[in-house]
């Protein structure tokens, strides 16, 4: 899909019944770096236990095994939401996918 503005990632996301959060309400990056090992003076985003507990969520997806520690440590109290740790959108996680076995797996059976 080709999503021209952000009312249109509102509308998708909504018509999906997709919702999303940060375990971090705000922070500072060293040097303007991604990396999850970059941030500092970090303020959690206490909120988001009392979001999802009173919403209709029935999975947590993660954008980094990091991401999730936090949460989880966070939020003990949610350990039994289904959780899935989604693979990193930066290109350092891109390169190394290709040596995961499952993906060498999938490339072998899918050639085109």
């Amino acid at each position: 899909l080709r999503l021209k503005s952000k009312q249109e990632i509102i509308s998708l996301l909504e018509e999906k019944g997709i919702a999303i959060g940060d375990v971090i309400y705000s922070c500072r990056r060293t040097k303007g770096r991604a990396s999850d090992s970059d941030l500092f003076d970090i303020t959690w985003n206490l909120n988001l236990a009392a979001v999802i507990t009173k919403s209709k969520i029935k999975n947590l997806y993660f954008t980094s095994k990091q991401v999730n520690k936090w949460f989880l440590k966070l939020f003990p109290e949610l350990r039994h939401y289904p959780q899935v740790v989604l693979y990193s959108p930066s290109a350092q996680s891109a390169r190394s996918i290709v040596r995961l076995p499952e993906y060498v797996n999938w490339k072998l059976n899918n050639e085109n």
